[in-house]
Formats: structure tokens, sequence, C-alpha cells
């Protein structure tokens, strides 16, 4: 399946090196797009699953179906030489036992990367004080200039592409648990 990577159309710096103001425009960027991503999304989804894309209703119900139609369709493939050297370089070598030989395909991440962006549109629709924004202090935050969700009790922000890409792991791992998307998401519904 033929998915459309989510670009900018400008030149991608690290988010620990982007300035305040260049947060700001990739931010600007970012959430304009959501409307494009969350239609391509719902469009893959009804598309190879023969499910009206209306399933996708935002409801927290709506999240079991999304990730249940992912974990069955995901592709799952063999990591290349080089990732594996490179991650080989990365890391210490008491972790190379732990490094996993196989990886998400490129289309199916953007997938995730997309169904982050509707598990945060989940959030938004039925809690009226969570939104989009980013931070840039302390420089410390692992989700630092990142489009994340604030609003959320004791000042929490919640950055989805990173719960995204630890579920994603799991399925690497040969979890593939359809509840897992939707557990989270109450989880985070009790810090609001």
């Amino acid at each position: 399946m033929e998915y459309l990577l989510m670009q900018p159309p400008f030149e991608m710096k690290p988010y620990k090196d982007m300035t305040k103001k260049e947060a700001q425009s990739h931010f600007d960027w970012y959430v304009g797009e959501i409307p494009t991503r969350i239609e391509l999304l719902k469009n893959a989804y009804s598309a190879t699953s023969g499910i009206d894309k209306e399933d996708l209703d935002y409801s927290s119900e709506s999240l079991i179906k999304l990730w249940q139609w992912y974990i069955n369709n995901v592709d799952v493939e063999e990591k290349s030489e080089e990732v594996k050297n490179l991650e080989r370089e990365q890391y210490p070598e008491w972790i190379h036992k732990n490094l996993s030989n196989k990886e998400i395909s490129i289309g199916w991440m953007s997938i995730a990367m997309d169904i982050a962006i509707y598990f945060s549109e989940c959030f938004i629709k039925e809690h009226g004080t969570i939104r989009w924004s980013f931070v840039s202090k302390p420089k410390s935050l692992a989700y630092i200039n990142k489009p994340v969700l604030v609003g959320f009790k004791n000042g929490l922000d919640l950055d989805s592409t990173n719960i995204i890409r630890v579920l994603t792991s799991k399925i690497v791992d040969g979890e593939k648990d359809s509840n897992a998307l939707l557990k989270i998401y109450k989880t985070w519904s009790e810090k609001v």
C-alpha cells in the first residue's frame, strides 16, 4: 500500500536544535497538516479494511478499531545490515543483545505517526482543556519544540508520537494488544 509521508516544505532540523521561531514555523505547518493527515489515515483504513471510514469518529472506542486494524496489517520487515551496523555503533555493547533485527516498514511508520495525530485529536475533541502546542523550555525535555498536547494536570504534556513509537516497538517484539491504544488513552484521560 502506498502512503504519503508527512514532509515539511522546508529543511527540517532536529527539534532540539530549533530556535523558538523555527519551532513555531514547524508547529504552524504541522497543525495545518492535521486535517489532511487524518483524511489520509481514514482513507487507508477504509480501503484496506472494507469498513466505513466514518467508524473513525474520534470516540475512545474508535481507538480499538484503529489499533486492531494497524496491528493486523502492519508490515514488519528485517532491518538492513546498514541499519543494524549503525545501531551497533550508536549503542554500547551491552545493549546489542536487546536490539531487534526487525522494524516497521516506512509506510506503516508513517501511518503510525498519523495514528498519533488521530489519538491526539481524540483528546482535543473529548476534553475542552487539551490543545496542541509546543514547549521550548527546559531544553532537557525529550519532546522539546515538538508538537505535543498540553492542558493536563500538573503541567504534564503528552507526546503522542513517542507513545505510538513505543507501541510499534512492542508489535515488532510480537505483542499485539488491540486495546493498547485505548488503555493509554484512559490513563491520560485521568490526568485531564
